[in-house]
């Protein structure tokens, strides 16, 4: 939908609209409510979004994630007013998200961590609502991105801080 996302601070962040004409950038600066903890860290829209109707996801560094809905449409400083969920809460880390990845809906849904120390993939196939660590055999290094296979959403290639891994069984 020609809209770029980013961060702006603590409970802020920014979209930008057509930045692909628009040099000069106009941007519209979001403060989410009081449910929205920490400063965003990874955004993803939803390949499922249709014109107009953007479901944007955002990710913190308190190791929250939130489902946006409409976001193409939320006013400056509105995003409290806008259609905003958390999910995950109680179920993934205390760190920081650095990926959000959909899969085959947007109920499917993989997120990374960059810190030492804490379970760094998670998966959920019923958004959000449960969540299932997958780190599998990964060493305790940041995870910096995770990528599905277009064609088996049972196989990802995941980014670290010491290489590239695959799996066959995501899951």
């Amino acid at each position: 939908n020609k809209k770029l996302y980013a961060n702006e601070g603590d409970k802020k962040f920014i979209r930008w609209n057509n930045p692909t004409i628009n040099a000069t950038h106009s941007v519209t600066v979001f403060t989410m409510n009081n449910t929205f903890n920490g400063t965003p860290t990874a955004f993803t829209v939803s390949p499922y979004s249709v014109a107009n109707n953007t479901t944007l996801f955002v990710g913190t560094n308190t190791g929250n994630l939130f489902k946006i809905t409409n976001a193409d449409n939320v006013a400056n400083s509105a995003a409290a007013e806008a259609n905003t969920t958390e999910i995950g809460n109680g179920y993934l880390s205390f760190g920081t998200i650095k990926c959000i990845a959909i899969g085959t809906t947007e109920n499917h849904i993989t997120v990374t961590f960059t810190n030492y120390g804490i379970s760094k993939v998670f998966t959920t196939t019923n958004g959000g609502t449960t969540w299932d660590i997958i780190d599998g055999n990964l060493p305790d290094m940041p995870v910096r991105w995770v990528v599905f296979n277009p064609n088996n959403s049972d196989q990802a290639v995941i980014a670290t801080d010491l290489g590239v891994w695959s799996t066959d069984n995501l899951d």
